[in-house]
């Protein structure tokens, strides 16, 4: 009866896991807003047709630790679905395509999912159990084992301090400070930033034309770069991690703790930014597979 009611009231078109769904609402409803960022978490997709289930978006990698295909868009849309791989006559992958369009690590990992002959729907199964459905222990056991990335608390002065002493001291050129000091303050003219200020009528990034366009994804979040941050090792394992900000990334890179990694982030990250800007004066610039 519950679930009738807020179907009807809250999202009556979509699923509860979309983005579609009504934000405001009872303390009871949005305490379900907040438990369902848990189960995305945890929670992928086995194949069936794959009619439902987009190829970048939705977690649909069984063995991968994010779930999530991070290779940049190329021959098929960005909101193509899984069925778009899938032979038509019979239940096989198509084996040319998926290794045109995927980092060579993902096509093996899609071609060895085994697909039915039954026609059989899409299912979304939970992670955490070998039922692959959802408890609360197995939710808290992966909310627990996550990395430490996230941001300190904003009353933690100590901890911004920190932030901020971190661009000042890093071994790169003022220029490239000064740029990531105003991207973790987000003061880049970022498209989100020129809507505010009424310049553009749009804020969708107009790279992947998905998402508003902010400093964290400007530089880090749109699909196209995952094949720039790819070739930093140490980063593969966190390329589909969301922040809030860029300030909150800046926290995450230089929580790992790796040999110069804060240098290399910044200056790669200044020099997706100077792309974005020649792409958008119709200048010169390097192909992303050339920025890293």
């Amino acid at each position: 009866m519950f679930y009738k009611f807020f179907k009807a009231r809250f999202f009556p078109t979509s699923s509860v896991l979309e983005s579609g769904v009504k934000s405001n609402g009872s303390y009871a409803w949005q305490s379900i807003l907040k438990a369902r960022e848990v189960v995305k978490q945890g929670a992928y997709w086995r194949i069936g047709d794959g009619a439902s289930v987009q190829i970048r978006g939705d977690k649909c990698l069984p063995d991968m630790s994010t779930k999530h295909v991070i290779s940049p868009q190329k021959n098929l849309p960005m909101n193509a679905k899984v069925c778009a791989l899938i032979d038509e006559d019979g239940p096989r992958w198509i084996t040319e395509r998926v290794t045109q369009e995927f980092f060579p690590h993902e096509a093996q990992q899609i071609l060895g999912i085994p697909l039915s002959s039954n026609q059989v729907l899409n299912l979304l199964i939970w992670v955490g159990t070998k039922s692959g459905k959802y408890t609360t222990k197995s939710a808290y056991k992966m909310l627990m084992s996550k990395p430490d990335l996230s941001t300190p608390s904003p009353s933690d002065t100590s901890a911004q301090t920190s932030c901020w002493k971190r661009i000042w001291y890093l071994n790169v050129s003022n220029k490239i400070k000064h740029f990531l000091w105003r991207a973790c303050r987000e003061s880049l003219p970022t498209k989100k930033n020129l809507l505010a200020r009424n310049v553009t009528r749009n804020a969708l990034c107009k790279w992947c034309n998905e998402e508003v366009e902010d400093s964290v994804h400007a530089l880090w979040g749109c699909q196209v770069l995952k094949e720039v941050w790819w070739e930093e090792e140490i980063l593969r394992n966190h390329l589909s991690m969301h922040f809030v900000d860029c300030r909150d990334l800046w926290i995450g890179i230089t929580n790992l703790e790796e040999p110069n990694l804060a240098e290399r982030f910044a200056f790669v990250a200044w020099s997706i930014w100077n792309k974005r800007n020649a792409s958008g004066m119709h200048g010169t610039s390097l192909p992303f597979h050339l920025l890293y």
